[in-house]
């Protein structure tokens, strides 16, 4: 998992960075809107990923079921120190 912090925003087009790289991910969350200067914890195998990714509330219907805080389909917002976890929502 890598923890990064946004640095810009153009609608679905998050622009999140390390202490070695940026990276340029289209994201859209439902029930939570990330803003600048927030941070994401994100498994590193959906860096690599081109098209949109949705995150939405553990408790969404739509998705799989999350048995484990590691899962590569789990991200956590940090906004003000609090942490809020939101799974990939699938179709």
């Amino acid at each position: 998992m890598k923890i990064l912090e946004i640095i810009n925003i153009d609608k679905f087009k998050y622009t999140l960075k390390d202490l070695e790289k940026e990276y340029i991910l289209n994201l859209e969350f439902v029930s939570i809107i990330p803003i600048i200067g927030d941070k994401i914890i994100i498994h590193e195998k959906l860096l690599n990923i081109s098209y949109l990714l949705s995150f939405g509330p553990l408790d969404c219907i739509y998705g799989k079921n999350i048995k484990d805080k590691n899962d590569q389909d789990i991200i956590v917002i940090i906004h003000n120190d609090n942490k809020t976890y939101l799974k990939r929502l699938y179709g």
